[in-house]
């Protein structure tokens, strides 16, 4: 059988498994492959922009530095995927599969993954500025840099991620799920996280200035040296949390649980305190 024969053809005639390096990236551009079986295809650098591809299957689909703007990708299986550098900007993931895929430094912004499954995924310094990933599964997830700025990530699952020097300026965390999640040195200047669970999390150092965590848990989380400038603590429980050198000028903690927590050297000029 020749090398071509043994390629896998995609829908349109278009060759994908087995592509040598040395040819032009594909341009798929509106595309429809809806279901189409593209696992492993080697996609990189492909044009796929407003590709429909609901329901296809990508697994451990090689699709560094693609173009997926306003791709349709409902429902797809993206799993271990390399999306390294893609470009996916309002792009529609509901109810894809992306466990352990791969997508740092990729450009996210605006993009609708509402309820997507991203367990284990790679997103460092990747863009995720006004995404929506409202109830998205991000548990265990490496987060490391990455922007999510303006993010809706109401009721996600973010147990155990490592968001580490990450951006979420303004990012709506409402009911959001943070146990033993390690945030130190993150931004989250103005971020909602209205009755968030904080659980035993790592948010030390980190920039919680006009931030609401009114009726959160933080229980046992470490708030080491974070700046808490006027922000919102009423009615939260901040039972054995560690505040040593924390900076709470101006936070108002009406009504808040502060049983064995620990404030030493904290700063509670202008604080409302229980």
């Amino acid at each position: 059988m020749s090398d071509i024969e043994s390629r896998r053809q995609l829908p349109h005639g278009v060759w994908a498994e087995g592509r040598s390096p040395d040819l032009e990236p594909l341009n798929l551009s509106d595309a429809t492959l809806r279901k189409a079986e593209l696992s492993e295809a080697n996609l990189a650098g492909a044009n796929l922009t407003r590709a429909t591809l609901n329901q296809a299957n990508l697994y451990k689909a090689d699709l560094t530095n693609a173009i997926l703007t306003h791709a349709q990708l409902v429902d797809a299986c993206l799993i271990a995927a390399n999306l390294s550098g893609a470009d996916l900007r309002h792009a529609n993931l509901i109810g894809a599969d992306l466990k352990g895929a791969n997508l740092s430094r990729s450009d996210l912004t605006h993009a609708n993954l509402i309820g997507t499954e991203l367990r284990g995924v790679q997103f460092r310094e990747a863009d995720l500025s006004q995404a929506d990933l409202r109830r998205t599964d991000l548990s265990e997830a490496v987060l490391l840099k990455a922007n999510f700025a303006q993010a809706n990530l109401s009721r996600a699952n973010l147990y155990e991620v490592e968001a580490i020097c990450s951006h979420f300026y303004q990012a709506d965390l409402q009911n959001a799920t943070l146990m033993h999640a390690h945030f130190s040195g993150a931004y989250l200047f103005s971020a909602n996280l209205r009755a968030a669970v904080l659980l035993r999390s790592d948010f030390s150092w980190a920039n919680l200035s006009k931030a609401i965590l009114s009726q959160a848990d933080l229980t046992g989380a470490n708030f080491r040296g974070v700046n808490l400038t006027g922000a919102d603590l009423t009615g939260a429980n901040l039972t054995g949390a560690n505040f040593r050198g924390a900076n709470l000028s101006r936070a108002n903690l009406t009504n808040a649980t502060l049983l064995d927590t620990m404030l030493d050297q904290a700063i509670l000029k202008g604080a409302v305190l229980p």
